[in-house]
């Protein structure tokens, strides 16, 4: 079988493992470091994927940049040729009106390439047929095209993001293999910076923290937010009514030196609202601005601003299902879509893992031979059989107990959806200071978010459209009993849920224990977030399990739905 990776260096490094019509699966470097949102060069990843595929043939490598980008964990050691350093915009109009009539673009692109291939031949020991690099914006365009759609239908794709390959935002028609750029907004004219710029002003990490912000921007009000509104945030960006696109007054480069020099004086969560606000404003008028040129076509969505989920509330709400949200849009999205463009060349669909279940998996055998390797726990089975422990699990949820479930593939992108998961009781309120407290030690306004079972979602939550629903990127307002039944699973002050919707088909084994529970305590929920350490990335390996339960007071963890064991410590005298 002939296999192809598409590589992403940068921000949540990452590759996707790929044949000519089957996405066979996509790992994060993060998930060898441990380094959350790891950019060094995905090394580990590629020799995880050789050794476990045997793979000494390759028939393409494609690069997700037009630029080829080498980083050892968050350090810069080696870029492609540098672009100049404009200061003017327009003397940036007329040198890259001169660089594109001259070449030098495409000069750049094809040192970058040849870099990169130099780089992989030195590196390892696997025969290429083909080398290829593709552009930034047109990953992402093709990661939400492949990942969700019907590749005989005509789409719009609309990406937002920090920037990359020179671009913010795009939008582009998309039909089959054929990509048309109609618009974009440069790299100084973006959206996700600003976002990015107010999260670091603010003292959070930018490229981390901005889903920090986006959860406290609901405490705030708008009378009490709308001097910084319109006097700051609306007097920087705006849609450009010729292109349709987001432009700024200063350069992108230059928001964090602005913002600082004008939030003096202004409560945090004052400006957490007047940005999320600024920003639902210019998402909701370009995607306004476009879908009146394009009334006929479905909208695809992606690029890191569609983590957002206040946002996509928003926009499901005026469109409904002409909208479809990319699930975790970020760059961690590049290499499916290059992999997506790839396979669209001859195929009008692409096979996929269930959900985003396209991590490494492992055997409870040797699950347990990791957890073996500590010297100040033992970990004691009390329960044997899928059943009998998925019985337990959920009697011992029930009782306010928190545990994990290890169980399967590993989930790619940044949501639990079930497989990597801390769970709890989504009624009691004691649950989720358990799981702050204890295990994740997040900010406490930041909510926890549900897994609802399919067939239920109607009694908790209000919704208007069904598709996406199973990744956790949207948000939904609940109803009074979803307000009592999801009370630790709900943002507290305006009552929205960012649930996962689970139909059995999609993970029986986490679906059956959520119906265990259900038939225990009449809440068809369960309280889900992600598995690991506040600050580390989405547990992958036996090893980062055995991180996590050491380095948390998890007692419990469900593995592979075969085993119920408990951590228990060992009395040293």
């Amino acid at each position: 079988m002939a296999y192809s990776i598409a590589i992403h260096s940068g921000h949540n490094s990452n590759v996707c493992f790929f044949t000519s019509n089957q996405i066979i699966e996509v790992i994060a470097e993060e998930k060898f470091s441990n380094i959350k949102d790891d950019n060094s060069f995905p090394k580990q990843s590629i020799e995880y994927l050789k050794k476990k595929y045997s793979i000494d043939i390759l028939e393409n490598v494609i690069f997700c940049s037009k630029r080829f980008w080498i980083h050892k964990h968050n350090k810069e050691l080696f870029t492609g040729p540098p672009t100049t350093r404009i200061f003017f915009k327009s003397l940036e109009n007329i040198i890259n009106f001169a660089k594109i009539r001259l070449g030098y673009n495409s000069y750049l692109n094809k040192r970058s390439l040849l870099n990169g291939i130099n780089f992989f031949k030195n590196n390892f020991h696997i025969k290429v047929k083909k080398f290829s690099s593709m552009d930034h914006h047109k990953c992402h365009a093709f990661s939400a095209y492949g990942f969700l759609c019907n590749l005989n239908n005509k789409y719009l794709s609309i990406v937002i993001d920090g920037q990359g390959d020179g671009k913010s935002t795009s939008i582009s028609l998309i039909d089959g293999n054929s990509y048309e750029l109609l618009s974009f907004s440069n790299w100084y004219n973006s959206l996700g910076e600003l976002y990015s710029a107010t999260t670091k002003a603010l003292g959070f990490k930018k490229l981390q923290h901005e889903y920090k912000i986006m959860g406290l921007a609901a405490y705030s009000e708008e009378k009490y937010f709308s001097k910084i509104y319109k006097n700051i945030f609306k007097k920087l960006m705006y849609l450009d009514q010729n292109t349709g696109v987001p432009k700024s007054k200063i350069s992108s480069r230059d928001f964090e030196k602005y913002l600082l020099s004008k939030f003096k004086g202004f409560r945090f969560d004052s400006i957490a609202g007047a940005l999320q606000k600024t920003v639902e404003d210019l998402v909701m008028n370009t995607f306004e601005y476009w879908k009146n040129k394009y009334p006929d076509l479905k909208i695809i969505y992606s690029g890191g601003v569609v983590m957002n989920v206040k946002i996509n509330k928003l926009l499901s709400e005026k469109f409904g299902d002409d909208i479809i949200f990319m699930p975790s849009g970020g760059d961690e999205s590049l290499s499916i879509g290059a992999a997506s463009y790839f396979i669209s060349q001859n195929h009008t669909s692409i096979k996929l893992p269930k959900l985003t279940y396209y991590g490494p998996s492992f055997e409870t055998s040797k699950i347990m031979d990791a957890l073996s390797k500590t010297n100040n726990y033992s970990f004691d089975i009390i329960c044997e059989g899928k059943k009998n422990s998925i019985d337990e699990a959920a009697n011992l949820i029930s009782k306010g107990e928190i545990l994990c479930r290890y169980s399967g593939a590993t989930e790619w992108g940044a949501r639990s959806l079930g497989n990597r998961a801390i769970l709890a009781d989504p009624s009691n309120f004691d649950s989720f200071n358990k799981v702050n407290n204890y295990i994740k030690m997040r900010d406490f306004w930041m909510p926890f978010a549900p897994t609802i079972l399919f067939e239920y979602k109607d009694k908790y939550l209000y919704f208007y459209g069904e598709q996406n629903n199973q990744y956790m990127v949207n948000a939904f307002d609940s109803t009074e009993e979803g307000q009592q039944k999801l009370k630790a699973a709900i943002h507290s002050k305006d009552k929205t849920v960012r649930a996962q919707i689970l139909k059995q088909d999609d993970n029986p084994g986490y679906y059956n224990l959520i119906k265990q529970f259900y038939e225990i305590s009449g809440i068809p929920a369960l309280l889900n977030t992600s598995l690991n350490v506040h600050g580390y990335p989405l547990v992958s390996s036996p090893e980062q399990l055995l991180f996590t339960l050491e380095n948390s007071q998890l007692d419990y963890c469900l593995i592979n739905d075969e085993i119920l064991i408990k951590k228990v410590l060992i009395n040293r005298k």
